[in-house]
C-alpha cells in the first residue's frame, strides 16, 4: 500500500511485497506562496503539503497484481499495511469486495508495527 519511497526509505515488514494502491503527482504551487511559506517557517515547521498540489492516482493494476501474488504464494493470508492505516483499510476493503478471503488490515499501519518492535527491513 505504501509508496515506493516509504517502502524503500522508511522500511517495511520482512518478506513484504509492495503493491501501492496509489501513486501521487506533485505540482509546486506559485513561487510567491512558497517564498511566504518559507518565511513563516523560520520559527517552526509547517505542513509542507500546503506548497504542493498533491493528486492521488489509483493503481489500475492493483487488484490483478495482488491476485497474481496470491496465486504464486499459494493463497496465504494477506496483511495489508500502509503508514498509519487509512490506505490499507481502503485496499483491504477493495480486496474483500472483490472476493478475496483472509485479507487483514494492520491497524495503526507501519508506524504501529515499528512501535510494537516487530521485525522490519529497509534503510
Amino acid at each position: 500500500m505504501r509508496t515506493a519511497g516509504e517502502y524503500i526509505y522508511a522500511g517495511h515488514p520482512l518478506e513484504a511485497i509492495s503493491v501501492p494502491i496509489f501513486s501521487y503527482a506533485y505540482k509546486p504551487k506559485d513561487i510567491k506562496l512558497r517564498i511566504n511559506f518559507a518565511k513563516k517557517e523560520q520559527n517552526r515547521a509547517l505542513d509542507a503539503h500546503k506548497v504542493y498540489e498533491i493528486t492521488p492516482i489509483e493503481n489500475k493494476n492493483f487488484l490483478e497484481d495482488v491476485k497474481k501474488i496470491r496465486h504464486k504464494l499459494g493463497n496465504k493470508p494477506i496483511l495489508v499495511i500502509c503508514r498509519i492505516g487509512g490506505r490499507s483499510k481502503y485496499a483491504a476493503n477493495l480486496l474483500a469486495k472483490n472476493g478475496m478471503r483472509e485479507v487483514y488490515n494492520v491497524d495503526g499501519g507501519f508506524l504501529e508495527w515499528k512501535r510494537a518492535k516487530l521485525p522490519y527491513g529497509g534503510e
